[in-house]
């Protein structure tokens, strides 16, 4: 090996440990992920072993970013354990439950299914309001009959 080769393979296994910590587990978690013993996790992140592809493969299935290990350079798909949790939670979701979540997310930015509508009936001859609003307080309707004003 070259000197040059040497470098990029010592980074490797920096990148390793790094990844591991990010998602919070020890060196007995993460080897388990790869499917091998701690000692061999040990020997990858002190840069005398190199993982195969079955590790990376493995290890990749947990939410390791496998370009970064290898290159360096983050995968723009990567995510973080909660992000994936978060997707696949909105993925399983009714589609009223994922327009109220982009609300919260985006605010005014979330792109509207439908106008919002409400009704108010009684004796105030069925007042139909229809529209969208963005809003960062809490919001109270007083809403009472013209005797109820008068008094």
């Amino acid at each position: 090996m070259s000197t040059g080769e040497c470098v990029f393979l010592d980074t490797i296994s920096d990148r390793l440990r790094e990844e591991r910590e990010r998602l919070g587990l020890s060196q007995a978690g993460f080897a388990e992920l790869g499917k091998v013993q701690r000692r061999s996790q040990a020997n990858y992140e002190a840069g005398d072993r190199y993982p195969d592809a079955l590790y990376l493969s493995g290890v990749a299935k947990a939410g390791v970013d496998v370009l970064y290990i290898l290159t360096g350079q983050r995968s723009p798909t990567a995510m973080q354990p909660d992000e994936t949790m978060l997707l696949e939670r909105y993925r399983t979701s009714p589609q009223a439950l994922r327009d109220a979540a982009l609300r919260v997310l985006l605010g005014a930015d979330a792109p509207s299914a439908a106008a919002s509508k409400f009704s108010v009936g009684g004796n105030m001859n069925a007042q139909v309001f229809e529209g969208g609003a963005t809003n960062t307080a809490p919001v109270t309707f007083n809403i009472s009959s013209d005797k109820e004003r008068k008094k």
